[in-house]
């Protein structure tokens, strides 16, 4: 049986999967009936994060990584533990992936969010946790990467910009930040409204 997590967030990131486990190849994939949006918060790194809930006719790019049995206790630490247990595993089908494909007898896990939480002041949107998504996005090129900003909700909330001092755990030490800024400033209104955070 093969077994593969679909990753939507900081799980798009090779480096930052590599943190927690070993996993395989990454394959970007579009997958039905789930939202992704800013509606988790780790109490740990003071941040709020992405995360995806059900809902119909809604779609989510991410990519699939195929994972041995044995490493899924470990991301499960990573991304229940991390949010004071405020996400699930659930098993997705292969009839929601939308585009990309995977070998039959396949299962497929996604990190659901049980009790969605909008950021806060205390728990802003941190540019270090984002830019470790978009620099995973763009690997796999410009437009998985605007598909990633156009696919969430929430940006309106608190941000930050947090690269001179990073909060996320798991922030990258080289990132393309003038090409991140780019594609923020022409996908999300309110790019203007992230705050510069010093140490």
């Amino acid at each position: 049986m093969n077994h593969y997590l679909f990753g939507y967030g900081s799980l798009i990131s090779r480096q930052s999967r590599l943190a927690t486990g070993n996993t395989g190849v990454a394959i970007p994939v579009t997958i039905s009936g789930f939202q992704r949006a800013w509606n988790i918060i780790s109490p740990e790194m003071k941040i709020s994060g992405v995360g995806v809930v059900p809902k119909k006719d809604s779609i989510c790019n991410g990519v699939l990584v195929e994972i041995d049995e044995t490493e899924i206790p470990l991301f499960d630490k990573r991304e229940m533990e991390g949010t004071n247990y405020n996400y699930e595993r659930l098993e997705i089908y292969r009839n929601q992936l939308v585009q990309g494909q995977v070998p039959s007898e396949s299962k497929i896990w996604i990190y659901v969010v049980k009790k969605p939480l909008i950021p806060t002041l205390e728990y802003p949107i941190a540019q270090s946790y984002l830019d470790v998504i978009l620099t995973g996005c763009l690997d796999f090129g410009d437009i998985f990467a605007s598909q990633f900003i156009q696919l969430t909700f929430g940006w309106e909330y608190q941000w930050i910009n947090d690269r001179s001092c990073p909060r996320y755990a798991r922030a990258l030490s080289e990132i393309q930040i003038s090409k991140i800024d780019e594609l923020l400033e022409s996908e999300v209104r309110y790019f203007y409204n992230r705050k510069d955070e010093s140490c």
